[in-house]
This record gives structure tokens, C-alpha cells and sequence, in this order.
């Protein structure tokens, strides 16, 4: 029999082009750090820990700086997790690392907005599954693999609860303990809006961000985010949020503008944040809640019914944090598998974890793939 030699997958280079500034802040790192300019992306890429060789003080000014100037943002819930009480106590130079890689990606691609409203991109992915001949079946709950139609394989896009409970009879108890253990972290309150005109903002740039991230200085988002974790409620929260009708005239009549924001708070809350987010707004943008012509506002169980994927309000399915980054929702060779051959996980709750990105849905296809051939179709459970 003649042996055939497994061909090794072709790499891929990816290249992008970064300003002078960019570069610059490359090489403050990597001459902190005493890395070089890859070793530092690298090492920062894959999680691994970078010590810096400069006073930590130094360090700690260069993130206020850049903090004050926007550039961390909504990075900084990257930084603060649960336990951690004291902001200083986080590496600045992982800050420094975080803001670089991310102000690099968002130069790599343009950053979208769907014309017509966010459902245009799931109407989208429906109607090239139905031309390659699939079917959409909708308003109706699967409780049991036992409902389920024959097949070769399974994908399933859910929490890794409603996993565990739906396929638990093709499933070992053992994962299932594993999958019962898994951290969904802190839930979203969100406001929509109907404005009777663009947000006045007090810095007229900010009309030119379809996302704008309102929190103030470093320490003030610091604060905010760690008493969320801590199971509190800030009064100034850090709020995201978005004004896509600036650029897609489709989402309101005429003169007339939308909008929405939310902002973290403790999973399970029922708390009403609608003043403290509408506060924070008006603070940066005076004026804002005079334009305000109606409100949806959306708690931590409104999400959860709205889509069981939000347990306890979590809308990027799940904590993210340096255990739970790569091993999500177990640890696995191959995070989308599950020791069924025939099961696999697709949902945010797999790397690279909440994002309008599709990439935890890709991959795990990719992997069925690589295996469905190996069975016939057949039920999961008989």
C-alpha cells in the first residue's frame, strides 16, 4: 500500500500599512520591553506575559494620556475583571500592547455599518442559505435532540447551558459539568432612541464616529467598570454608543435621527440605568435629552428572553478574560468539538468569543467539515 504524506497547510502572510505613529508606539514598546518590533506582536497576539524594563510609573502616565485621548476606550473592560480592585495594580504596558494591536486592526479593514439596519446582514446569510438549497425553519424551541431530524452532524448556536440540556442524553456528564461551569460575566442594559435631530455633541468630531465611547478619564472608567464587576451600579457608567442614522439616512424619517447606548452591569441586575446613561450623554453632548422623542429601554431579563444565548444579560456570550479567552467554552484541542463527534458548538461562546464577525460560526464549520463525511445522516438519539 503506498503511503500518502499529509500536506502541510500553506501559510498565509497578512499584511497592512500603519502610519508613523503606529510605528512609533511599536518601537516605544519594544524598546520597553527590550523585544523586537515582532516578538513584541507576538508575544501580545498569543497571550503571552511582556515585563517591562522602564519605571512603571512612566508607563501608568502614557495609558492616562492615552485614555484622555480616546484611544483605550472600551478596551479597558479587557483590563478590568472581577477581583481586580485596584486599576493600577493591571499592567499599563498590557494596555499599551491592547490599544496598539486593536488600533492596527481597525485600520486593516473598514468598520462598517449595515445599510438599512442591523437584520439586513442576518436577511443577507438567509437568502445565500436558501439559494445553496437550505431551509430556515423559525418560532419554534428545541428542547431535546430528540426533535431533531436526521443528519450527519450537528452545529449548535447556543449557550453552553441550553447545550448541556439539550443534547445532555448524547453527552457525557462529565463535559456537561465542565459546560455547567462556564462564566457568562457581567449583562447589558440598553436605551433606544427616537431624536428629533443628531446628538449635540459639545466636540462636533464625535458626528463623524458611527460608535462613540463615553466615560471620561481613565480612572473614572476604571472605577465604573470595577464596581460593575463588584456587583454595583455606577452612577457615571461607562456607556457605548451608536448613531448609525448620522450614516444611513434608511434608519429614520426624514430630519429625524436614532440612536442607542448601553452600558455593563452585574449579570441578573434589574436595575434601571436609563437616567445614569441618558446623564452621561447629556454630559458630553448638552442638549441631548431635549431631542429625545421616545425610548425602548432593554434589562438584563429582557435580553435573556429576547435571545436565551444572554444568559443573565451576557450579549457577547460570555466572560472573556485571559482563562476564559481560548478554552470557551471547555478546554479543547479543538474548542467547536465535543466529545460526540457528531456535536459541535458554534456559538459566541467559542473563540474568538461576541463579535459581529461570524469567525466562531467559520471555524466550526470548518471543523464539521472535516468530519461529516465520516458519518451518515441518522438521528442523535433513537
Amino acid at each position: 500500500m503506498k503511503r500518502t504524506e499529509a500536506r502541510k497547510p500553506k501559510s498565509r502572510m497578512i499584511s497592512f500599512r500603519v502610519d508613523q505613529d503606529y510605528l512609533s508606539r511599536l518601537d516605544a514598546l519594544a524598546q520597553q520591553t527590550s523585544y523586537s518590533r515582532a516578538e513584541v506582536l507576538r508575544r501580545c497576539l498569543v497571550g503571552a506575559p511582556l515585563k517591562s524594563t522602564v519605571d512603571a510609573q512612566a508607563l501608568t502616565e502614557v495609558a492616562r494620556v492615552h485614555a484622555d485621548l480616546n484611544r483605550i476606550g472600551g478596551l479597558l473592560k479587557l483590563a478590568i475583571r472581577e477581583g481586580v480592585s485596584d486599576p493600577s495594580s493591571y499592567s499599563r504596558l498590557n494596555l499599551e500592547l491592547i490599544d496598539l494591536i486593536f488600533s492596527i486592526a481597525g485600520h486593516v479593514e473598514p468598520w462598517p455599518v449595515a445599510s438599512g439596519g442591523s437584520q439586513a446582514i442576518p436577511r443577507a446569510l438567509g437568502s445565500l442559505l436558501k439559494e445553496l438549497g437550505g431551509e430556515i425553519r423559525t418560532g419554534v424551541r428545541v428542547t431535546s435532540s430528540a426533535e431533531l431530524p436526521a443528519a450527519r452532524v450537528y452545529l449548535f448556536d447556543t449557550s453552553p447551558d441550553q447545550l448541556a440540556s439539550i443534547v445532555q442524553g448524547a453527552l457525557p456528564s462529565g463535559y456537561r459539568r465542565r459546560l455547567g461551569r462556564y462564566r457568562y460575566g457581567p449583562g447589558a442594559f440598553k436605551l433606544d432612541w427616537a431624536l428629533d435631530g443628531p446628538i449635540p455633541w459639545r466636540d462636533a468630531n464625535c458626528l463623524e464616529a458611527s460608535t462613540v465611547h463615553l466615560g471620561g478619564r481613565l480612572d473614572e472608567i476604571a472605577a465604573g467598570e470595577a464596581a460593575m464587576y463588584r456587583g454595583r451600579h455606577p452612577e457615571r457608567p461607562y456607556v457605548l454608543l451608536c448613531q448609525q442614522s448620522q450614516f444611513d439616512p434608511s434608519r429614520a424619517p426624514e430630519g429625524k435621527h436614532t440612536g442607542y447606548a448601553y452600558c455593563h452591569v452585574p449579570g441578573g441586575s434589574t436595575v434601571d440605568m436609563t437616567q445614569a446613561i441618558e446623564n452621561q450623554v447629556e454630559r458630553f453632548a448638552p442638549g441631548f435629552k431635549d431631542r429625545i422623542l421616545a425610548r425602548h429601554a432593554m434589562n438584563t431579563p429582557d435580553f435573556h428572553r429576547y435571545n436565551p444565548n444572554y444568559v443573565g444579560g451576557a450579549i457577547t456570550g460570555g466572560t472573556a478574560d485571559l482563562s476564559q479567552l481560548f478554552t470557551r467554552p471547555v478546554a479543547r484541542f479543538d474548542p467547536y468539538t465535543t466529545p460526540n463527534p457528531r456535536v459541535f458548538i458554534c456559538s459566541a461562546s467559542t473563540p474568538p468569543g461576541g463579535g459581529v464577525h461570524g469567525m466562531c460560526g467559520f471555524h466550526a464549520a470548518q471543523s464539521a467539515l472535516r468530519r461529516m463525511e465520516s458519518f451518515e445522516p441518522e438521528r442523535l438519539l433513537r
